[in-house]
């Protein structure tokens, strides 16, 4: 009786994982071998959304009062930790970068009060002057002006 071409090509697929199996088997089985472990250090952060909601809203708090121009992303980053600093410098809390208890409910009486703590202005100038002299014949001075921008934060006590 002859077999068709699926039986003798599964009967090659079990003879070969019989085969790998019998292998790794005696591999494992050798006096020769060292086991060995390999331990990874995974640091892993999760956040609830409940947590990304309250920095949100610290967010958008501190850039109503004038003190956060970063976008409303729910991560504190250094724009972030630096517009707590610079609120809790004007009002005169400590200033350690933390949205906490003090902090938020200082913010949300100011922002309720519609009080602007800091103010952001940013100004752009810039030129420059390159001036180059041929022997004997002329002189060009062009002028080109780059634009630059310089941020300065100002805290000012209510």
């Amino acid at each position: 009786m002859r077999s068709s071409p699926a039986r003798r090509t599964t009967a090659r697929i079990a003879a070969l994982a019989l085969v790998a199996l019998v292998t790794v088997g005696a591999a494992g089985c050798s006096s020769s071998s060292t086991p060995t472990t390999t331990t990874v250090p995974v640091t892993t952060t999760t956040v609830s959304a409940a947590q990304i909601a309250k920095i949100k809203a610290a967010q958008v708090a501190l850039a109503a009062l004038g003190c956060y121009a970063g976008s409303i992303d729910g991560i504190i980053g250094s724009a972030t930790t630096k517009a707590i600093i610079a609120f809790q410098t004007a009002v005169g809390l400590k200033a350690d970068g933390i949205y906490g208890t003090a902090t938020a409910a200082k913010a949300l009486a100011d922002v309720s009060a519609g009080r602007k703590i800091c103010t952001t202005t940013t100004t752009t100038t810039s030129s420059s002057t390159t001036t180059s002299t041929a022997p004997k014949t002329s002189t060009t001075t062009s002028t080109t002006s780059v634009p630059t921008t310089t941020s300065t934060t100002t805290t000012t006590a209510p």
